[in-house]
This record gives C-alpha cells, structure tokens and sequence, in this order.
C-alpha cells in the first residue's frame, strides 16, 4: 500500500471516527432533551402523603375472639387528589372528658407496611384490638372513643364511641393496633 493510500486510510478512519464521536454526542443532547420532560412527568406523578384534615376515619367493622374485640377502621381521603399513607397510626384512648387517657397502644409487628395510595372517596385500613372487661372485673377502665394520628402527620382525628370497658394493661395487656393496608380483609 503506498504511503499515500495509508494516509488517506488514516484520514478517514479520523474523520468517521471524528464523525462518530459527533453522532455519540448528538445522540446524547437528543437523549437528554427527550427524557428530561419524562423525568418531569414521573415526578409529578408522585402521590403526596395523606393530610389529617383531608381524612375522615370511620369504624367499618368489628370481629371478636375469647375476651378480645377488633376494630377495623377506615381512613377515608376526602381531599380531590390521590394521597398516600404508610405504616402504623398513633391511637389514644379518649377518657369522658375528652383528654387522653394514659394508656400506651401497641404497634403489632411483623406486618407488611406497604405504601397505600388512597384516591378521592377511597379508603385504606387499620385495625385497633383490646381486651375486654370481662375477664378483668374490677380491673378495667371506660373509654369514650378514639384518637387517631394517620401515619406521619401530627393532628388528629377522633372517633367517639358509646362507652366500652377495656381491660387493666395490668392484667388484659395493652391494646393494639395495626399498620394501615389496602384491603378490609386481614390485618
């Protein structure tokens, strides 16, 4: 090959080489451009986490077992937009004069604390448990409702109740509740 098609050889492998380098980084800009709106768009579609005063809690149901009573409680968003909630509420138990009374709720462990997005006039799910006074005698107390914090948020929402009779955490052990899920089924 005579040194003057080696350097023509050279000088196009340059230029396709200087031309890929060009199509790589025009392709890169296009890509950026492309992407950037659609990066845009995913973060916008983040659902924000549900507001205590965009929520209304309701009692939906109630199972019992030897001395043991189960709320299932629904947080429903009363908001206009899609609103997320995640892992366990705070409950208090309401004496008859309205203040909390100084007794600790239980987280139960060992639950699945999925994320739940809750649209408008949907609900998502959590269950309260206690142990009735039955058992107990003497060694119970009255309570008058409920004082829910949704998960995250520091106001809340009370749920009142005719009177019911929990059991001393002395003797009954404490009431619980469970992490907010999707489905009324199961806790």
């Amino acid at each position: 090959m005579s040194t003057t098609t080696r350097a023509a050889c050279r000088l196009a492998r340059g230029e396709s080489g200087m031309l890929f380098a060009h199509t790589a980084v025009l392709v890169g800009v296009l890509l950026v451009l492309a992407v950037g709106p659609a990066a845009t768009r995913a973060k916008s579609a983040v659902v924000a986490r549900c507001a205590t005063p965009q929520l209304r809690v309701s009692l939906v149901g109630s199972d019992a077992a030897t001395s043991h009573r189960y709320w299932n409680l629904a947080l429903e968003n009363r908001g206009t937009s899609a609103c997320r909630l995640q892992g366990y509420p705070g409950v208090g138990l309401v004496g008859r004069s309205g203040g909390l009374l100084p007794v600790d709720v239980r987280r139960v462990r060992g639950f699945a604390r999925a994320a739940v997005d809750v649209p408008p006039g949907g609900r998502a799910y959590f269950t309260f448990g206690y142990v009735t006074a039955g058992p107990c005698g003497t060694h119970a107390f009255t309570v008058y409702g409920l004082q829910i914090i949704p998960p995250d948020e520091r106001t809340h929402l009370v749920l009142r109740r005719p009177p019911f009779a929990v059991c001393d955490v002395a003797v009954g052990g404490s009431p619980v509740v469970y992490p907010v899920r999707k489905r009324l089924t199961g806790p």
